[in-house]
């Protein structure tokens, strides 16, 4: 599938409705952009946070009291797992 968009002066362009619709993106979703080397072309794939694809779906017996400390824990137990500095 092809479709054809004009750069503004801004660099920005319109994803042709066709293509939007194959790639089921929507106003204020996310795309990827991926270049392919050597070539003077690029890959639009449509962006999937793991974090929102994964929500929900693991039960843990510790439970937060909101979604801030539930960050920093995690943060901390991925500064320790790679050795690195936490900060908040």
């Amino acid at each position: 599938m092809y479709g054809t968009s004009t750069l503004t002066t801004k660099g920005q362009v319109t994803i042709p409705q066709d293509l939007r619709l194959m790639l089921g993106v929507q106003s204020g979703d996310q795309v990827f952009f991926e270049s392919i080397p050597n070539q003077k072309t690029i890959k639009l794939k449509k962006a999937h946070s793991v974090v929102e694809e994964l929500a929900g779906s693991l039960r843990s017996k510790v439970k937060f009291t909101t979604h801030a400390a539930e960050r920093r824990a995690v943060g901390k137990y991925l500064a320790q797992k790679y050795r690195q500095s936490f900060t908040k």
